[in-house]
């Protein structure tokens, strides 16, 4: 069953694809994003998490047909069987568990996934608008990553960064 959690965290593109998506979508004009940045900065993140969601939305769709699809032959038996039994609503709640436990591990690596990928899109997406707006500026990596600690974006580089410090 593990198997077919990470075939439906497949359907989740990655967080570079996501922020491309969201910057097509947005249209954004230089103008704005100078005069604003804090609020498109916002309305980016929400736009970019909303679209997160939706793809969350099908990789569950995606965990539930493959598991009905691994087992669409004893489910069918299961399910014709249970339409002539009393306690069909018990019966049947049992298997709703099973399912249950499934999105519960899919959710559980879908939510680590939202709290590291929060950080990185925050990143990406502070660098993309101001280079847009052509203000020069860095992620650290490396060993100047490593000189700045807790810094996430450098202007109008590292190399500068680490000579003013």
């Amino acid at each position: 069953m593990e198997k077919i959690v990470e075939e439906a965290k497949k359907v989740i593109p990655s967080v570079d694809e996501i922020i491309n998506s969201t910057w097509e979508r947005l249209n954004l004009e230089k103008e704005l994003v100078i005069n604003k940045f804090g609020e498109i900065l916002i309305k980016f993140d929400e736009f970019a998490t909303n679209l997160f969601k939706e793809y969350e939305r099908k990789s569950l769709e995606k965990l539930a047909k493959l598991w009905i699809e691994k087992q669409k032959g004893e489910l069918k038996s299961k399910l014709e069987k249970l339409l002539k039994d009393e306690d069909f609503v018990g019966k049947l709640s049992k298997m709703f568990v099973d399912f249950a436990l499934l999105v519960q591990q899919l959710e559980k690596d879908l939510g680590n996934m939202r709290k590291a990928r929060g950080g990185r899109t925050f990143e990406k997406v502070v660098e993309k608008l101001l280079n847009f707006i052509d203000i020069k500026c860095e992620i650290p990596k490396g060993k100047i990553k490593k000189k700045l600690r807790r810094i996430d974006i450098v202007i109008p580089s590292g190399k500068v960064a680490i000579e003013n410090t």
